[in-house]
């Protein structure tokens, strides 16, 4: 039968340490190797933590080998990224352009993750999914919010004029002349804000409409 190794006090202190701070695989197995070290069989550790008798067996051997810290996982490198350095400047290019500029088909005024992972797969040839798109985005400074409405510049090139023919028209007055003062206001057609991709820090502002033309009559 096996067992692990008597235990040093130092192995013991750490053990104990790693069954109440490690991360809960780790901890498992710290409480295998105190288990073992009470005379506690490997069908019996396996019954209870329900693995395999050759699981027991393996952190045993990793214990007996490097003591404690063998119990810990090692660093994994990781799947390597789908969207390299070549599709993140491709995304880039696609979101500095029209959609319709780049496919007619698009119907569309703004990026959606949707649309851009069809782009990379017309483009690139790269199957990607919506999510993977989105983090790609988020990791390069772009948000997904809505822009915000701006003031339109006015340039009316009679303003001066029609301001001193209303001080003139004052000044002139007799003395018995009521002056009644008016203003006005026009009714106008906010555009439609949606969300779209834009850079961390640059919000988009989409000017009001400075004037609506007026409807012309279709009476001949």
């Amino acid at each position: 039968m096996i067992y692990v190794r008597r235990l040093t006090d130092d192995e013991l202190i750490e053990l104990k340490r790693m069954t109440r701070q490690a991360p809960g695989r780790v901890s498992q197995r710290a409480q295998m190797i105190l288990l073992s070290a009470q005379r506690r069989t490997v069908p019996e550790i396996a019954t209870i933590f329900s693995v395999s008798r050759a699981t027991v067996r393996f952190w045993i051997r990793q214990f007996e080998a490097a003591g404690p810290a063998a119990l810990h996982d090692h660093p994994r490198s990781g799947r390597p990224r789908k969207v390299n350095g070549e599709a993140e400047a491709a995304l880039v290019r696609l979101l500095s352009r029209d959609p319709m500029q780049v496919d007619a088909s698009y119907l569309a005024t703004f990026w959606t993750t949707a649309m851009l992972v069809l782009a990379l797969a017309t483009q690139l040839q790269l199957q990607v999914c919506r999510t993977t798109v989105r983090n790609v985005l988020q990791r390069l400074k772009l948000r997904w919010r809505r822009p915000r409405l701006a003031m339109p510049r006015k340039s009316d090139p009679e303003k001066a004029r029609k301001q001193w023919a209303i001080a003139e028209a004052v000044i002139t007055a007799g003395p018995d002349a009521v002056v009644l003062y008016a203003d006005e206001s026009r009714v106008q057609t906010l555009p439609l804000l949606r969300a779209m991709w834009q850079w961390l820090g640059e919000q988009i502002r989409v000017p009001t409409p400075a004037r609506i033309p007026r409807a012309r009559s279709s009476a001949p």
